[in-house]
């Protein structure tokens, strides 16, 4: 077999391209579950723990103190981001770090980068969820193969020591062996490596400082450190209030890229609910960090450093001013929680909320974006009166109208383009009308 794995900086000609249909072709029409493994005992091995978990405050040992300088070293990245999306999100890569992303699988998309990329992505990406740094990747025939990734890499200069860790693992295709499995091993092999360059590992899958991440599809696997931690990009602080069928922020704000919100367009969402996509336009209009304040786990990796990373977060003007933004909904529940979700992101001089109906609304807007109602959770009476009387009442006046939906046949125009989705297990599109 060739080579198995690819180093971090370099040549990667040797990579199986994975398309975008791949997984539709192999008859997994499912996003991918991650099994997450329970712990290690050097006795029993990865996948049991010794003892109880011990309590109290976790001494933090200096990542530094192994560090590798990489100032400046290009590394591979992905980043993660959700699916059908992945053309908003490069796009969104490409324009701020001046990479050129490329999608790796679906839902995934890869590139070049170096330090300063990590931190300008956190501090400033809208529509990702994830950003890795690969480790190794290659094609494998079997667990041994996956295993053997770690071998490939030199892995105390991703991984701290003396820093909890975990592994992750996502199976996608038909192999003989599970995702548990893969972890286990993935996990023997990285504390071994360790070990042998002189420092230990200890294992925390609750609460670990530093996750290993590792994909296996179909006959390729990418072994990867995520940089972002354990909660997604898409978990924004300001999320205090749910609404009963929630859009992903994340969603939210790839809707208002494909729309062209900017400092200078008015935006209406017609069917708002707790405020996702008003909120989102705002703080893109405004260029407002989405996640401030964030802890992520460049403390955990050696060639990081969250020094760096505030600096560059916190040295980056906002604009001063934002366009009319509206949200109307017709339950004044909602309107209530997007009032507080725009209050905890900040943004609540900067939006409007009001109870109304969206069939009866004149849309002073040159912007129009919602995420329409699928019938699924919610009570789907009406949908059809709804569709129609929404496109009625916005006649020719939006520059744009944008909307994300399940029941596209619902929708009585002809869409200028249109993106296929997921949102979770459903089938979806966002449809864009000019």
């Amino acid at each position: 077999m060739a080579s198995r794995s690819e180093s971090v900086v370099g040549d990667r000609t040797r990579r199986r391209p994975v398309h975008a249909d791949d997984s539709a072709a192999a008859g997994h029409d499912r996003p991918d579950t991650v099994v997450r493994t329970r712990g290690f005992s050097p006795d029993r091995g990865y996948g049991r723990r010794d003892g109880p978990r011990p309590t109290g405050d976790r001494p933090k040992t200096p990542a530094t103190a192994a560090a590798t300088d990489r100032s400046g070293a290009t590394v591979r990245l992905i980043a993660t981001t959700n699916r059908g999306f992945e053309s908003v999100s490069t796009d969104e890569v490409a324009g701020l770090v001046s990479a050129s992303p490329s999608v790796v699988w679906p839902g995934a998309i890869a590139f070049e980068g170096d330090e300063s990329t990590l931190y300008r992505l956190h501090a400033r990406a809208r529509t990702i969820n994830r950003v890795l740094v690969e480790v190794a990747a290659g094609p494998v025939d079997g667990l041994d193969d996956v295993a053997a990734l770690v071998g490939t890499a030199t892995i105390p200069e991703y991984v701290a020591p003396g820093r909890p860790f975990a592994v992750r693992s996502t199976r996608h295709g038909d192999h003989p062996f599970t995702s548990m499995d893969v972890a286990d091993r993935v996990g023997r092999a990285t504390i071994d490596a360790v070990r042998a360059a002189g420092g230990d590992l200890p294992v925390d899958l609750d609460d670990p400082d530093t996750i290993l991440r590792v994909f296996v599809r179909e006959d390729y696997a990418w072994l990867a450190v995520d940089v972002t931690g354990g909660r997604s990009l898409h978990r924004r602080g300001y999320r205090t209030v749910e609404h009963e069928a929630p859009l992903r922020p994340t969603m939210a704000a790839a809707l208002c890229r494909l729309a062209g919100v900017d400092d200078g367009t008015s935006v209406l969402d017609p069917t708002c609910g707790c405020g996702a996509i008003p909120i989102e336009a705002a703080l893109l209009a405004r260029d407002r960090p989405p996640v401030p304040d964030r802890q992520f786990a460049f403390d955990a990796v050696p060639f990081a450093d969250v020094d760096q990373f505030r600096a560059v977060r916190d040295d980056h003007p906002t604009r001063g001013r934002c366009p009319p933004i509206r949200g109307i909904d017709v339950e004044d529940r909602w309107i209530a929680g997007a009032h507080r979700n725009a209050a905890a992101a900040g943004v609540d001089d900067d939006v409007a909320f009001e109870l109304g109906d969206a069939t009866a609304t004149t849309p002073s807007a040159d912007l129009v974006i919602a995420d329409l109602p699928f019938g699924v959770r919610t009570d789907g009476t009406g949908l059809d009166t709804l569709y129609r009387g929404l496109f009625d009442a916005l006649g020719d006046e939006p520059e744009r109208v944008v909307v994300f939906t399940a029941r596209d046949d619902l929708v009585p125009v002809e869409p200028t383009r249109r993106l296929d989705v997921r949102h979770g297990r459903l089938d979806a599109a966002v449809l864009i009308v000019e």
